[in-house]
């Protein structure tokens, strides 16, 4: 935008004041002599109200109103690749690297949620692959990878059913060949945490560490 619009003041927001700024530098920098408008920084978390209500009087003291709200969002690629990467492999990495200090006769708790479960979602050969007694962490990173790739070739038209994890988009006929009936980032983490789950179960079932799942809403538990 503060390259199309000449003349204007382009906000950036973020909600963590330092990460913001810095970002702010980079983009004027990449910029470069292609930046037609002032670009400013301000402090905006859209998830509290009080933060909102706080931009918009800035906003009325200092302009008095503005002309284009961009409410953008991440390409469906980049999302899935942010949401996979913190709840499937950030626990699994954290596992990996902590596991060798836990005791024998452990308890080891993973936060799962029901918008993991498989019935519906996916198609049989892959429900049958991630409930499989035999299942490895490598066959769930190719599932989660998988997905990912999905997503790059589905392009933006499903942009905003990927920030729901509830919400079905348009599966073309591509997507459902591939087993994916349900798109969702969020979805496919918590999937494939759970069948991460049932690894490590088996795995450390020999030093008597028992490895949960806890899904949430409503809460249950499983081994």
């Amino acid at each position: 935008m503060a390259e199309k619009v000449s003349g204007g003041i382009v906000y950036l927001t973020a909600r963590n004041e330092t990460l913001g700024k810095q970002s702010l530098g980079k983009v004027i920098s990449e910029l470069g002599e292609k930046r037609n408008s002032e670009i400013r920084y301000h402090q905006l978390d859209i998830t509290d109200r009080n933060s909102i209500q706080t931009f918009a009087e800035y906003l009325k003291k200092e302009h008095g109103g503005f002309d284009v709200l961009n409410a953008a969002t991440e390409p469906p690629e980049e999302q899935a690749r942010v949401t996979i990467g913190v709840n499937y492999e950030g626990t699994k990495q954290t596992c990996d690297i902590l596991f060798p200090l836990l005791r024998d006769n452990g308890r080891v708790v993973n936060v799962c949620s029901q918008a993991g479960l498989l019935a519906g979602r996916y198609s049989d050969d892959i429900i049958a692959k991630l409930t499989s007694p035999t299942l490895t962490v490598a066959e769930i990173d190719k599932f989660a990878n998988d997905y990912i790739q999905l997503t790059a070739s589905v392009g933006m038209g499903i942009a905003s059913s990927l920030m729901h994890a509830w919400t079905s988009a348009c599966i073309d006929k591509n997507t459902r060949e591939k087993g994916y009936f349900y798109i969702s980032a969020y979805c496919t983490s918590k999937a494939a945490l759970i069948a991460l789950t049932m690894v490590q179960s088996r795995a450390l079932r020999s030093r008597n560490i028992v490895v949960n799942g806890v899904c949430s809403p409503p809460f249950h538990f499983f081994r």
